[in-house]
């Protein structure tokens, strides 16, 4: 075989590797009412991290210091192979991941996970709305102004959060009103007793 034969189906083995990357990408994050790609709500973090064996986990926490595991993909130090978050209502933080613990929480922000209909972070509401329905409600929380977005068809275990574009009254902190530039900066699936 000639070397200029070997570089160009190299060259193409290379390509296709790339290219087959996102739809793996998509089938480890794929959104449905039970869990996100191979991982379940209920699973404990072991199981997850024999489920996913492509991802890395590590010891994360939101801002408000409540312990998470995030599970990566890519490159190390790459922010974008973030694939999702998982909660297990572990207690701290600075502890190591305990393994044995049960996930009840599950979100993400990257834009490649999506649900069977297409509704994933960075979708504009008005667009989530043609598909779940019109918006029930939005919650602006206390705890870091985190605002949770709800629609009148959406499966009860998942949850949005939108991109800080709520329009509220002066003083409250519920409405059904929305920037039309509004899109979702995260969704995720929560045990049905945690709703």
């Amino acid at each position: 075989m000639s070397k200029q034969l070997r570089a160009g189906l190299a060259l193409a083995a290379a390509c296709c590797a790339a290219h087959a990357a996102a739809p793996a990408i998509e089938q480890a994050c794929f959104i449905t009412p039970t869990g996100m790609g191979p991982i379940r709500i209920g699973m404990t973090l072991a199981q997850a991290k024999a489920a996913l064996p492509m991802a890395r986990f590590k010891r994360s926490a939101t801002g408000d210091g409540v312990p998470m595991v995030s599970v990566l993909v890519g490159r190390a130090g790459d922010e974008a192979g973030e694939l999702m978050d998982l909660s297990a209502d572990e207690d701290d933080p600075d502890k190591p991941i305990n393994w044995k613990r049960k996930i009840s929480v599950i979100d993400t922000r990257n834009p490649a996970c999506k649900t069977a209909e297409g509704v994933g972070p960075g979708m504009l509401a008005k667009k989530v709305e043609k598909i779940f329905g019109p918006t029930k409600e939005i919650e602006l929380t206390e705890i870091e102004s985190r605002e949770y977005i709800e629609f009148k068809k959406q499966p009860r275990t998942l949850f949005f959060q939108l991109d800080n574009k709520g329009i509220y009254a002066k003083g409250k902190n519920r409405t059904r009103r929305f920037e039309p530039d509004a899109s979702l900066f995260k969704v995720g699936v929560a045990a049905a007793s945690d709703q």
